[in-house]
């Protein structure tokens, strides 16, 4: 097994190829008080009274009300259940699955569901003695497709673009499942897109190019075109060789002993904003190719073995696009 810092790149070569146009559960912090000192009073749990799709998923909140009327998010803070757990008894109730814990009935994350199955469940957040809770409907419509609005859209480098998923149902009922989707970039060196809460399909422009939006619910998924300009930019090729030994001198086989590498750039000396990893081809030489924006960027690349331990950093390199 290698060591984290066993192995090390040296960097050998960059190259302009050419330019390119234009928690689940209680949390640990005690919130019955607020800052202020007020007294937490009672739990609202947002939105109320959803109605879901099988298969489909929900994000809630916990909203606590304090005695000075303040409010507090409280969502990762109480413990979140379902009235309907029996998901395997195949009865009429509503079922979520995945997301709780089989010994109380705890969410593993906090607030969301996935309903299995049609039916009505009451889904509650309580914090000691002071709880919240609403009621969930799932009907028995499956999810037939998902549309992206935007479908076709362009930005310019260093701008964002927010994207939307609209689901069709069997039933011929639709529903946002901006929220619930799992979104990802086909080319994130173009633009990257968030999952995260309150920034969901929210894309990132990076480098001049075209990456494919895809939003993905369980085995049903919607596609969008994003297109980033900018004027100048360029194709940027890293090439290094595989390393063959480690640090204390032990032979080192690159094709078994290594997973992947990682590339590491920035526009500041040895201060690195972005990472892109790199599959290890067992091969001697390794290459693989940024698309930039103008500008001067300071480029350096790490190992990660089997184990998932990572080397320390090559030499930089800096180039000016």
């Amino acid at each position: 097994m290698l060591n984290k810092k066993s192995s090390f790149i040296i960097l050998t070569s960059l190259l302009i190829a050419g330019l390119v146009g234009c928690g689940g559960g209680a949390g640990n912090s005690d919130v019955t008080t607020s800052s202020s000192g007020a007294q937490l009073q009672s739990i609202s749990i947002t939105p109320a009274n959803p109605t879901l799709a099988v298969n489909t998923s929900q994000q809630f909140t916990a909203t606590g009300i304090y005695s000075d009327n303040t409010t507090q998010d409280l969502t990762s803070s109480v413990t979140w259940t379902s009235s309907s757990l029996d998901v395997a008894s195949g009865s009429d109730e509503a079922g979520f699955t995945g997301l709780y814990a089989s010994d109380s009935g705890s969410f593993y994350r906090a607030g969301h569901i996935t309903a299995t199955h049609g039916g009505r469940a009451k889904i509650t957040g309580k914090w000691r003695d002071i709880s919240g809770s609403t009621d969930v409907t799932v009907t028995s419509a499956t999810l037939v497709s998902i549309a992206i609005t935007p479908a076709d859209s362009s930005i310019a480098i260093g701008t964002t673009q927010q994207f939307t998923a609209m689901g069709t149902f069997s039933d011929n009922t639709t529903q946002d499942l901006t929220t619930t989707v799992t979104w990802s970039s086909s080319t994130a060196v173009f633009a990257t897109i968030s999952n995260a809460a309150g920034s969901n399909g929210l894309a990132t422009s990076v480098a001049a190019g075209s990456t494919t939006i895809t939003a993905t619910s369980v085995s049903i998924a919607g596609t969008a075109t994003l297109t980033v300009t900018g004027t100048g930019g360029g194709v940027v090729t890293l090439t290094w060789d595989a390393p063959t030994t480690n640090t204390d001198g032990s032979s080192l086989n690159p094709a078994t002993d290594l997973s992947l590498y990682k590339v590491y750039y920035g526009t500041v000396s040895q201060t690195y904003t972005q990472v892109v990893n790199v599959a290890n081809p067992g091969t001697t030489t390794i290459t693989t190719t940024l698309n930039l924006s103008p500008g001067t960027y300071y480029f350096t690349v790490t190992t990660v073995d089997i184990s998932g331990q990572e080397s320390d950093y090559s030499n930089e390199i800096v180039k000016t696009i």
